[in-house]
């Protein structure tokens, strides 16, 4: 004898599309919310730049970033500017970033003045070629990973 069961496909289906739903609903606004306070962070930095002359662009590059996983950002750059690169990771998370600037071939082009709480990074460079260089970050401390932005700016 069999027993008849309570659950067709489609009802399962429904209620783990519902359990899904709800999880990602709960884990977006978190995700917003780091997502937020990096800018946050990566906007304090810009402030006393822009007393010095720097225009900073509006949008951020976003991302996560994982304790053993940097990340690489392509930019343009040009020759004859001075730029500063703001990374920013939520103040409070936990975690320290650190970042460079390479060129083409590799190489390290920059000087990087890192926040003494960790959560944020300056990268000055005055590159001597127009081109395409890459800005690495990464998470130097901390266990989890975290949201990172970061914004350029040059004059």
């Amino acid at each position: 004898m069999t027993v008849p069961m309570n659950t067709t496909p489609m009802r399962a289906f429904r209620s783990a599309f519902l359990a899904l739903s709800l999880f990602l609903g709960l884990a977006q606004p978190v995700f917003a919310r780091d997502k937020d306070n990096a800018q946050a962070a990566a906007r304090a930095l810009t402030a006393p730049l822009e007393k010095q002359g720097f225009e900073f662009r509006a949008e951020f590059w976003n991302g996560e970033l994982k304790p053993q996983m940097g990340r690489a950002v392509r930019v343009q750059l040009y020759k004859g500017n001075d730029y500063r690169f703001c990374v920013g990771i939520p103040v409070g998370s936990k975690g320290k970033v650190n970042a460079v600037l390479l060129d083409f071939e590799g190489k390290v082009i920059s000087k990087t003045e890192i926040h003494p709480d960790g959560w944020g990074a300056v990268v000055s460079a005055k590159p001597k070629k127009t081109g395409t260089y890459a800005l690495a970050i990464q998470q130097t401390e901390g266990t989890r990973g975290v949201a990172c932005a970061m914004t350029s700016g040059w004059k």
